[in-house]
């Protein structure tokens, strides 16, 4: 469906399935202009959005959630929150959250996990919307911890980005 559709459209339609589902009403606002987003980075926000929005409900015990997508020609951002008890008593990351950390990574976007306005969780996705990206290099592997450092920045007009504060050493 949401190839289809479209982002906004999906979400549109999977909020009031939520609602049903969970009896958690959401007050969601959009934004900016639509925006045509590619497959690949309306999926992961997507699995986002229903991944925070699944915490609120298993979680949270908030009564209520807002969800909030802002769209601008320079970034995407999404963001879930809820009036519950939010993370400050969590022991340990949760699968639902690495996953959405993960999907951040995968569309080189930040994420932030912190307390909301409303004194509950806020989930924060921010992706710079339409960006297309180049990998302009990789640091020396490093076998006592396995990492490769990968160098990815904004494809820009200019070819000729200056690079030279890019640290190629592994600390």
């Amino acid at each position: 469906m949401l190839e289809e559709v479209g982002l906004e459209s999906a979400v549109d339609a999977y909020l009031p399935v939520f609602e049903r589902r969970t009896g958690i009403p959401v007050h969601y606002e959009k934004l900016g202009e639509a925006a045509e987003i590619d497959g690949k980075t309306s999926g992961h926000v997507y699995r986002v959005l229903q991944e925070a929005l699944n915490n609120v409900a298993r979680h949270s015990k908030s009564p209520r959630a807002y969800v909030r997508l802002s769209m601008r020609p320079s970034s995407l951002i999404l963001e879930v929150e809820d009036e519950g008890v939010g993370f400050r008593n969590q022991k340990r990351e949760g699968m639902g959250l690495v996953s959405m950390r993960e999907r951040a990574e995968i569309l080189h976007g930040a994420i932030e996990f912190r307390e909301g306005n409303h004194r509950g969780a806020l989930v924060r996705l921010n992706r710079a919307a339409g960006m297309r990206y180049r990998s302009v290099g990789y640091g020396r592997y490093d076998s006592a911890s396995g990492a490769t450092c990968a160098f990815i920045v904004p494809w820009e007009d200019d070819m000729h980005a200056d690079l030279s504060h890019v640290n190629t050493d592994l600390a």
